[in-house]
């Protein structure tokens, strides 16, 4: 659930405006990290696992590895963390064995 009505603009502007803003962006996926730990810092654990499940795929599904190593790392780390405060044991595992394969 959404906290505030900053974080809500915020998050609008993620869901409307970032995707229009970072086309064409070669490190689009480090950007979308990077947004996906502000929505963790603010306590949104569901709005930043979801970020960081699309950052984590498009650079899963990129045919070599990106240069900001340490961030996927982060972001995986992330939703193993959410999904365990969650209650999703399945989800944390699937994560692992995604952390595993980078």
């Amino acid at each position: 659930e959404r906290k505030n009505s900053s974080s809500l603009d915020v998050f609008l502007l993620y869901e409307g405006g970032l995707p229009a803003f970072t086309e064409g962006c070669k490190e689009k996926p480090k950007l979308i990290v990077h947004f996906g730990m502000a929505a963790l810092q603010k306590g949104l654990l569901i709005d930043a696992n979801e970020i960081f499940k699309q950052a984590t795929e498009q650079i899963c599904n990129s045919p070599s590895p990106p240069g900001y190593y340490h961030e996927v790392l982060y972001a995986i780390n992330a939703q193993i963390i959410i999904e365990l405060k969650e209650g999703n044991t399945d989800g944390a595992v699937r994560e692992m064995n995604r952390r595993l394969d980078i």
